[in-house]
């Protein structure tokens, strides 16, 4: 490990300066230099913030469409509720051109009550913080107990932790820091146990390309911890510790409009135990990619598609895996939470959005199908999964990436009929 560090540190080094505008405008005018570059009405964010969108600094020729440019990059940020560019230009013949924000509420708290039509309650809280600082960083907290019925667990109570560092140290590198901690009370037959699981996790992404924060292509690693006990006088034997390695490839290319997206983004990565320090093997191999196409000319009109697949292999001995699960309000929402569990899985989905009058309003359709596949049982695998959703989704652009959607689906394929869902996401 030590001899190969060096690799690591050049793979991800901290960079180099941003290249200047080109000194050409292929038709679009003038190059001009610029004087300064100023931005107001930025209470939180720092200067530096906005500075590392840019490709271009003080001093450098620019085009006007480098100046556009570089207002969708802030603009891509999603920190902000409109991003305005405004040019000025001096005796000398060069130019000022000053970005003007309107930040976004940075800090958001959720209480969080679920309940489901198949019994179960839950109740905790979520706390998003995000541009911490004013240098674009990202905390979540969530605490979370829920009452179950009719499956293997009495109730659970989980917590969890997320740190994102974005352009770490100044560089085109992001860190990230998770934690997690689960209690479940289980249920075996006439046994009754607790089932504890701790893990920490720590990873790094590096840009490849030469473009804002979050777009282009990127590779990224981590290291993931996790040490499963059990307590009770019936426990079964601990699951034991799991060290996991995972290296995975991106590219995004999003564009935010405030109240819609164009563009494309795709991931694929592959995780395996780190061998000497696991109890257990443990492997996968995940994929998903999403295209948000404008359609029509009415704003805000859009088509989004949605692909994602995995495969599990491995894990605690004489443990059923269900690493995925396929059902409820985050994906096929014509079915019940967990409807269908497994270590193989595919969705699919085709979503329309239109906006109802508002553009922070949109009506929603949404087809859904997928599938997945017991291994170690295949005469318990569900069949095709198929489902129609109809409902309203609404975008709170007072906050980050903060979406509530309500609405009713039902199953094509098997199921027990129609099912209202509600969920949100920030």
């Amino acid at each position: 490990m030590i001899r190969r560090l060096p690799c690591w540190l050049l793979l991800f080094g901290l960079g180099w300066p941003p290249a200047g505008a080109t000194a050409a405008c292929d038709g679009d005018g003038e190059p001009v230099r610029i004087e300064r570059i100023a931005f107001e009405s930025n209470e939180v964010t720092q200067r530096i913030t906005f500075l590392r969108e840019l490709e271009f600094g003080e001093g450098d020729l620019v085009c006007p469409r480098d100046i556009e440019l570089a207002r969708q990059a802030i603009l891509d940020l999603r920190l902000f509720r409109s991003v305005t560019s405004d040019v000025a230009t001096l005796p000398s013949g060069s130019i000022v051109v000053t970005y003007t924000v309107r930040e976004r509420w940075y800090l958001l708290p959720i209480p969080r009550v679920d309940a489901s039509s198949d019994a179960d309650f839950g109740y905790g809280v979520s706390l998003f913080w995000n541009n911490i600082g004013g240098l674009n960083h990202r905390l979540s907290v969530s605490g979370v107990r829920r009452e179950l019925e009719e499956r293997t667990l009495d109730n659970e109570t989980i917590i969890d932790a997320r740190y994102d560092w974005r352009r770490f140290l100044g560089s085109r590198n992001n860190l990230s820091l998770t934690a997690r901690n689960s209690n479940e009370a289980a249920v075996a037959g006439e046994r009754r146990y607790e089932d504890l699981s701790t893990s920490l996790g720590i990873g790094l992404s590096r840009q490849l390309t030469r473009r804002q924060t979050g777009q282009g292509w990127s590779l990224s690693t981590s290291l993931y911890w996790q040490h499963g006990r059990n307590e009770g006088v019936e426990a079964p034997p601990d699951e034991g510790v799991l060290t996991l390695a995972s290296v995975g490839l991106g590219y995004r290319d999003v564009h935010s409009s405030v109240y819609s997206e164009r563009g494309i983004s795709a991931s694929v990565a592959v995780s395996a135990q780190v061998p000497g320090v696991s109890d257990y093997n443990q492997s996968a191999l995940s994929g998903r990619i999403a295209r948000y196409l404008p359609v029509g000319e009415r704003a805000h009109q859009s088509v989004h598609l949605h692909a994602q697949g995995a495969t599990y292999h491995g894990g605690p001995q004489g443990r059923r895996s269900d690493a995925y699960e396929l059902g409820g309000a985050g994906n096929l929402r014509g079915y019940e939470d967990e409807f269908a569990e497994g270590d193989t899985y595919w969705y699919a989905a085709a979503e329309y959005l239109r906006p109802l009058y508002w553009d922070w309003l949109r009506g929603l359709v949404v087809l859904e199908a997928g599938q997945v596949h017991r291994a170690n049982f295949p005469e318990r695998e569900k069949d095709l999964m198929l489902s129609l959703g109809v409902g309203l989704r609404m975008r709170l652009t007072w906050f980050v990436d903060a979406e509530v959607e309500i609405g009713v689906a039902y199953p094509l394929l098997d199921g027990d009929g129609a099912r209202g869902f509600f969920g949100g996401s920030s």
